[in-house]
């Protein structure tokens, strides 16, 4: 593979991250926001449904093992790990279906590595980790 086709693929890897990171905030923003004139929006829905659709595009790789395999790599790209992160933790909050899912696929460990590594070279994905942590625990 070569080195700028291994550059393009890492862009567009960080610019889906930060789409479904900024995404999935607005949808919970809108949960959260009382004064929200779309009354019908059920953002916890919508991200259930996400999810049970990533089921359906890849048998080998659903969304939340995806996710976890970029907070997996968090030594060698931990900006995006910590958007990965970012997106569990807003995923999570929103699901008890997922919270079983991430821990069923040895997510604690995961994270607590990547909040490790974050402890040492990186505030922001300790951060992230540490709240991903912190909603995994929490049932």
């Amino acid at each position: 593979m070569s080195s700028e086709y291994h550059n393009a693929m890492c862009a567009v890897v960080n610019f889906a991250l930060k789409t479904i990171s900024n995404s999935l905030q607005v949808l919970t923003t809108q949960l959260s926001d009382n004064n929200s004139k779309k009354k019908d929006l059920n953002g916890h829905a919508i991200i259930e449904k996400f999810y049970q659709k990533s089921l359906t595009f890849s048998h080998d790789t659903d969304i939340l093992s995806a996710l976890l395999k970029e907070i997996a790599s968090a030594d060698s790209t931990p900006h995006d790990a910590c958007l990965a992160a970012k997106c569990l933790t807003l995923m999570c909050q929103s699901s008890k279906a997922i919270r079983r899912r991430i821990t069923s696929l040895c997510g604690m460990e995961t994270v607590a590595h990547a909040e490790e590594i974050g402890n040492i070279t990186n505030a922001r994905l300790q951060t992230a980790c540490g709240e991903l942590q912190q909603v995994l625990v929490s049932t």
